[in-house]
């Protein structure tokens, strides 16, 4: 559900953990940590604008968040929200392809404390359950619009259930896993043929 340090390389190659650490310079930095949804997310929109997306705000502590005046109930305390900013940054049609996002729970922006910011908030999503695997992989419409670093990620926590539920694996022809699995791992052959199903 949050963030390791082995995943900031594999899940994050746009984002660097310190940049969504605490400002206040006093507490530990990270809390309980920074989602996975949320840094997914973001990564997610970097690829498709093509632009450095500079983050204001990642997590932050209560003691901050009250300091500056944010909602005690704001998802900045649990690494699910951020604020963020590019060069160009149309806030009216970034919020509208965040709504496209997996993990997209709320987002808005406002010209009183956010200039041409915009705020995220993503869902809390644990990656190892069967109803995300299904989710993510199973269902064809989403899966056109999820990054092959999520699908992975999936993988690599539950390889099996993941291989219990892709029941369309059955119609890949057994040439096909023939060629791939001998030059792949387990994930990367799941993926491979994920990507020959869907045509990614």
């Amino acid at each position: 559900m949050y963030m390791e340090d082995k995943d900031w390389e594999n899940l994050s190659p746009y984002f660097k953990k310190t940049e969504f650490k605490c400002k206040c310079g006093k507490c530990d930095g990270y809390g309980k940590g920074i989602a996975k949804s949320l840094v997914i997310t973001l990564n997610f929109l970097r690829k498709h604008y093509g632009k450095s997306i500079n983050v204001n705000s990642g997590y932050r502590c209560p003691a901050h968040n009250k300091a500056i005046g944010g909602s005690a109930t704001s998802k900045h305390m649990q690494g699910l929200a951020a604020d963020f900013w590019f060069d160009g940054c149309n806030k009216n049609e970034t919020i509208s392809h965040l709504k496209k996002t997996p993990y997209y729970k709320y987002a808005y922006s406002n010209e009183t404390n956010m200039k041409y910011g915009v705020h995220i908030d993503t869902t809390l999503v644990d990656f190892g359950t069967n109803a995300t695997i299904k989710e993510i992989i199973v269902e064809k419409e989403i899966i056109k619009e999820v990054p092959v670093e999520i699908i992975k990620e999936v993988i690599v926590e539950k390889p099996i259930e993941v291989i219990k539920e892709i029941e369309v694996i059955k119609e890949v022809p057994i040439e096909i896993i023939k060629e791939i699995e001998k030059d792949y791992s387990i994930t990367d052959l799941i993926t491979k043929l994920l990507q020959k199903i869907f045509k990614r």
